[in-house]
């Protein structure tokens, strides 16, 4: 299930708020298991301000401490995703001494590890969500495939529930790539020359065209709502070597073959008269 409108999130806790106990602590153990593991829920959360409501009913009097606990693992979740300064700032404020006798809160154990686990954040600290088949990053300025000693592609990945099977990658789409594509470097021309890399099931597959088409299945089972860092080689060979491809999951050499390298003709760059 995908929040589709982020406005009624703050209407959510409001209401959960005013319920019975009992009611308040299966509804945010429900929300938790929403927004846990789902990238597209973490976003809606955050731009609904998630974190601050969670710690404005953590931080107000009579909450009972089942209550707090609830809302701890909620916060642990939210805030490992993303947190601002100030929502930081009121956490570390109800950590402060209480009271005539300048006792520590009840509940500063569980804050404390509620702000170790938040720090535990896989994967990168920013990245790109694309969602949809049409989303991407387009280049506007020209981009030559290398031609000397081949290249390198690197990337942080991470499928969502769902997404290796349906097509549902946080990768890119690109028109006649089989499946959604991680990069193309193209050269168009009198005919398009280049590679294309895309995800495809529990595989990346890799098309050349040089003219004529050439692909290679490197297979690896991504597992879903889980970061990767991957990093693909293309070397172009020699005379006395094949030009190979491979492709390393989270530093290790998860696959190779033998893999064309496209030669392209090289890009010639207007003078702009000043």
């Amino acid at each position: 299930m995908t929040i589709a409108n982020v406005d009624a999130v703050p209407l959510y806790l409001h209401c959960l708020g005013r319920a019975a106990p009992e009611l308040q602590l299966r509804g945010l153990q429900i929300w938790r298991k929403l927004l846990q593991s789902n990238m597209a829920n973490l976003s809606a959360a955050d731009r609904s301000g998630v974190n601050g409501d969670a710690i404005s009913w953590f931080a107000a009097p009579g909450v009972a401490p089942a209550c707090q606990e609830r809302l701890a693992e909620l916060l642990q979740v939210t805030g490992a995703y993303s947190i601002s300064g100030r929502d930081l700032r009121a956490l570390f404020g109800l950590l402060r001494r209480q009271g005539p006798s300048n006792s520590t809160p009840p509940y500063a154990t569980l804050l404390l590890r509620t702000l170790c686990i938040m720090a535990r954040h896989g994967g990168p600290s920013a990245f790109f969500d694309f969602a949809t088949d049409s989303a991407g990053i387009l280049r506007t300025t020209p981009l030559q495939l290398p031609t000397s000693k081949g290249y390198s592609f690197a990337t942080w990945l991470r499928i969502e529930e769902g997404g290796a099977s349906e097509g549902g990658a946080g990768v890119a789409a690109v028109q006649g790539s089989a499946g959604r594509a991680l990069y193309a470097l193209l050269h168009r021309g009198g005919d398009t020359r280049g590679v294309i890399a895309a995800l495809s099931g529990s595989r990346v597959v890799l098309r050349c065209l040089a003219p004529k088409l050439t692909e290679v299945a490197l297979p690896f089972q991504f597992q879903a709502s889980r970061w990767y860092h991957v990093v693909i080689t293309h070397t172009t060979g020699s005379a006395l070597s094949s030009s190979f491809i491979r492709m390393f999951v989270d530093g290790n050499l998860e696959a190779s073959s033998r893999f064309k390298y496209a030669k392209v003709p090289a890009l010639k760059w207007k003078k702009k008269k000043m």
